[in-house]
């Protein structure tokens, strides 16, 4: 592992679609050298250091979950999801501009309300949901979903992700994108075409970047992505519907995703999770209410409620239609091309009960009724689980097709379900669970989620929990007393086979847990498992099925931000996953916490700090603390013990160790019944970093309350937005900050002027270059820099094209000759509307540090129609880490604390700041602290 401080720590921000280049469809893409932007694996090791209790879950070297106690907050969901990405984008390897504030769900819901409490009528959590882009292009099925609760403070508790590090590839695609009507069709369906009979309908052409799918990673490469259609649902035989990523140069196809996901057992593709008792050769019918039916009366429809009542004003006698269709259902019969409908002449005042299907005759009669009602169902079930379900929730008029003429089968193809007729064995498939489970496929695809073994398993799911049956398609192959499928089953994780037959494993861990809460008859233990896996579904990415659900389940499950001290129903959770392999965290028995945080810097003769270890739901076994530590980041750790000071306290003691090495460390301690916890929770694999050093040194301060003399370039004067020093005499009406951020009263300004005044960028860019400085000591040292930034591109809603325009950050090491972005705020993001945010990063994650560094600040005006553009800079600084041997750097300085060769105001400013402090820079009598003692030294060598 790599040294952990200091950390890098660079806000991500969200932004929208750059504008399109003119695409050059058929270049041939250079092989460029890799430029890492990000260390993901130091960022991983950031992340766990600053929230030890929390942890991951990674899959293909891929972090797919984050979870544990709360590890971000915010002034709303929004405000905490941006929180965490601002501290914790990093660790995806993803770069601050990749991420557009839309929901991976079929509604592209940004915030989406989930876990609804029936009790209280809301939502216990929200789902904000992103989607990755690079270069302005989007990555296919690239999102991640950060699930916050809602209640106070607003903690986050679980990411979903599934972005794809593509850190090595910046800037490859850049002036690549190309709107759909830019894309030559006849290249992209060189190959597709070849797979239909005839020429396919073509529909949802987008432009993306392909880098694989489900942890099989490719090579990133233009591609294109759309879904080709041939024939009709009414023609099964020849009907086929297709998801293609194609190479965008070759038409090569890259993937291929059959979206005609049918019911069959034997057919390796994509279903819909049955639900019910039976076919209809099984069991007798009874009459029941058919909810939201349709009925017309003069022309006019009126819809029933969930009940089948419907009140139709009116008085004498009226003529009134109804038939098989609904609000949120049509069914279309392919049998006779029409559906049950019955006309009744009525007179108010006297009640009338329409009966269809009533003479019960034909399979043809009772498909149209089973598949409306069994519809209707699944639908009002879920949405009572989870009320703002994309799609489903506001969606009217879905398309139900029956009695096809084929038979043994059932399919979901993206926009309708269809359910075929008798024959060859098989019943009439419109029928209970069969309808649940296509309807599922539905409801899996409308939440963002890819379909396979987990689409399968988890529509099983739906027809488990509502027939509260673990057959599945009981009657489908003729025999009542069996069916196709199984949830009471031990199948392992991981599963290879079939997505049918895999599809087993999330049935079986559904049907394990209903078995104990209480088992199928229990109305406690259905409702507590609908809830958990209807409001999973969203939360899911990919097409496999993993021990991540069982993560999800228990996060849904929880009630106190911490899911490594238990959920109310862990243990049900945990027995019912692991009995088909796939087990979540364990308990976290006892908690081990460093009370002052984990030391951030080692001194050379050793460093002790203080550690908690105290009873969660197991008792800690006195004698079993440990400090495991190494000098470097390889080879074995040493183990010593904790030594006991008072109650649940102990002291852990790092040796001594060379100035200019580094320590990894973890402790570990065991219960009374000999199970081991580690703080980092998944340590060694991350554990905690410092430098053995003495201190650090700041080398460069600005508070702009003097000119620094920095370059300003670009645009000139001030009524364009040149860059100056000044005090800001702005407003939110027109973008410009209206005070500096620390308070010193003045800070860089694109344009100076009076309040409210026309003093933004036009017509080009402003840039902001500072003067030389260092990144480096004698011995090699890395630093921090940090900056505090304020940006604009929306004139406080004034201007014209607001959330167009971009503010880039870069750092040169080799004295302006190259340069590498550190950040990119907007053009839509959290940071493009104004608002101070400060920024730390280290040298070493962007560049090679060095005596001739430059930073830079480009901010721009590209478009034409008056954009209102305004940004200013303060609070910048440079931080050395120090390795003297005397621990005693201030002695030499001078009264000099920040190294600018001046002794004035700011080194006083910097001695107030930390008196009585350790501040090696200005311990001038090397005494420790900051005292009268320094002050007198810094007086003494004031520059007149």
């Amino acid at each position: 592992m790599k040294d952990l401080f200091p950390c890098a720590v660079l806000t991500t921000t969200l932004l929208g679609t750059t504008a399109l280049a003119t695409p050059q469809l058929d270049q041939q893409l250079d092989e460029i050298d890799p430029s890492i932007r990000i260390n993901a694996e130091q960022a991983r090791q950031v992340f766990s250091a600053t929230h030890p209790q929390s942890s991951f879950n990674i899959r293909h070297d891929h972090i797919t979950r984050v979870y544990g106690k709360a590890f971000a907050h915010g002034n709303s969901p929004l405000d905490a999801a941006t929180n965490f990405l601002s501290e914790h984008a990093n660790m995806f390897g993803i770069h601050s501009d990749e991420l557009l504030p839309i929901g991976p769900n079929g509604d592209g819901t940004h915030v989406l309300p989930v876990g609804y409490d029936k009790l209280t009528g809301t939502s216990r959590f929200s789902l904000v949901g992103y989607k990755q882009t690079v270069d302005g292009i989007p990555v296919f099925r690239g999102d991640i979903r950060i699930l916050v609760r809602d209640e106070p403070t607003f903690p986050v508790v679980l990411v979903s992700n599934a972005l794809i590090d593509m850190s090595e590839y910046d800037g490859r695609f850049q002036g690549l994108a190309a709107t759909p009507t830019q894309l030559n069709e006849r290249v992209f369906l060189r190959h597709a075409a070849n797979q239909f009979f005839h020429d396919p309908i073509i529909g949802g052409v987008e432009q993306v970047i392909w880098a694989g799918y489900d942890g099989a990673w490719a090579e990133p490469r233009l591609a294109v992505s759309f879904v080709a259609t041939g024939g009709a649902n009414f023609q099964p035989e020849t009907y086929q519907k297709y998801l293609y990523v194609v190479d965008a140069k070759t038409g090569r196809i890259l993937y291929q995703e059959n979206m005609i996901l049918d019911f069959d057992f034997d057919v390796s593709v994509t279903a819909r999770v049955t639900q019910g008792d039976g076919s209809d050769d099984c069991f007798s019918e009874t009459p029941e209410p058919m909810p939201y039916a349709r009925v017309v009366v003069g022309g006019d429809t009126y819809f029933a409620d969930e009940d089948g009542k419907v009140i139709i004003p009116g008085s004498g006698n009226q003529e009134v239609t109804s038939d098989v269709s609904g609000l949120y259902f049509t069914v279309n019969d392919d049998f006779d091309n029409s559906v049950g409908s019955i006309t009744a002449e009525l007179t108010s005042g006297q009640p009338y009960t329409f009966e269809h299907n009533a003479l019960n005759q034909t399979e043809y009669d009772r498909a149209e009724v089973n598949a409306y009602t069994w519809s209707n169902r699944t639908r009002d079930w879920a949405l009572r689980h989870f009320p703002d379900m994309p799609t489903i929730s506001t969606q009217e008029f879905f398309t139900i097709n029956i009695n096809l003429s084929n038979s043994c089968n059932a399919f979901y193809d993206g926009s309708s379900i269809n359910f075929y007729t008798s024959g060859n064995g098989c019943p009439n498939t419109a029928f209970s669970d069969v309808v649940a489970h296509e309807y599922g496929h539905h409801m899996i695809n409308v939440c963002g989620s890819g379909q396979g073994q987990y689409g399968e398993g988890g529509s099983d799911c739906n027809g488990v929990l509502l027939t509260r049956e673990p057959t599945l398609g009981n009657g489908f192959l003729g025999n009542c007393s069996g069916g196709i499928r199984n949830a009471d089953n031990n199948l392992q994780y991981p599963c290879s086979g079939a997505i049918h037959e895999c599809g087993q494993l999330l049935s079986g861990c559904v049907w394990d847990l209903i078995t104990n809460l209480g088992g199928a008859e229990s109305d406690a233990a259905i409702d507590t498992v609908s809830y958990l896996w209807v409001n999973s579904i969203c939360v899911h990415t990919g097409t496999e099925i993993t021990p991540d659900i069982t993560i999800d389940f228990m996060t849904f499950d929880d009630d106190d931000l911490n899911i490594f001290n238990g959920t109310p129903n862990y243990f049900q959770i945990q027995n019912a996953f692991s009995l088909h392999n796939m087990p979540g965290p364990e308990l976290a028995l006892i908690e081990i916490a460093i009370p002052s945080g984990a030391p951030q810097i080692i001194a050379p003769e050793g460093e002790d700090f203080t550690v908690r270890i105290s009873d969660v739901t197991g008792t800690y076994a006195p004698g079993t603390g440990k400090l495991n530590y190494r000098i470097g980041n390889s080879g074995p750790f040493t183990t010593v013990d904790l030594a006991p000071t008072a109650d649940d306290l102990f002291v852990a003691s790092l040796p001594s160790a060379a100035c200019d090495e580094s320590f990894e460390f973890f402790i570990t301690a065991e219960t009374t019944s000999g199970l081991e916890v580690s703080l980092p929770s998944n340590a060694p694999g991350i554990v905690f970093a410092a430098p053995v050093a003495t201190g650090f040194e700041t080398i460069v301060s600005f508070d702009f309350e003097t000119n620094p003399g920095w370059t300003s370039s670009g645009v000139s004067g001030a009524n364009v937005g040149e860059w100056q020093v000044g005090a800001p005499c702005g407003t939110t009406s027109r973008g410009a900050p209206g005070s500096d951020f620390d308070g010193s009263g003045q800070c860089y300004l694109t344009g100076l002027g009076a309040c409210d005044s026309n003093t933004d960028i036009d017509n080009g860019c402003a840039v902001l270059t500072t003067s030389v400085f260092p990144t480096i000591n004698a011995n090699g040292n890395d630093a921090n820099i940090t900056y505090a930034l304020w940006y604009d591109n929306t004139g406080g809603g004034i201007g014209a094209e607001p959330s167009s325009d971009i503010l880039e950050v870069d750092i040169s090491t080799d004295g302006g000759a190259t340069w590498t972005n550190v950040e990119t705020v907007g053009p839509l993001d959290s940071r493009s509307s104004g608002g101070w945010f400060a920024v730390t990063f280290q040298v070493s994650t962007y560049a090679t540090p060095s005596e001739e560094c430059l930073m830079r600040f480009t901010a721009c005006d590209f478009v034409d129609e008056g954009s209102v553009i305004e940004a200013a800079v303060d609070m910048f600084s440079v931080e050395i880490i120090l390795c003297e041997e005397d621990g005693c750097p201030g002695a030499d300085n001078s009264g000099d604390t920040n190294g600018d060769g001046i002794v004035d105001g700011a080194d006083v400013t910097n001695l107030l700041a930390n008196w009585g402090l350790p501040y090696p820079a200005g311990d001038f009598d090397c005494n420790g602290v900051i005292d009268g003692a320094d002050l007198t030294v810094c007086f003494g060598f004031w520059t007149f």
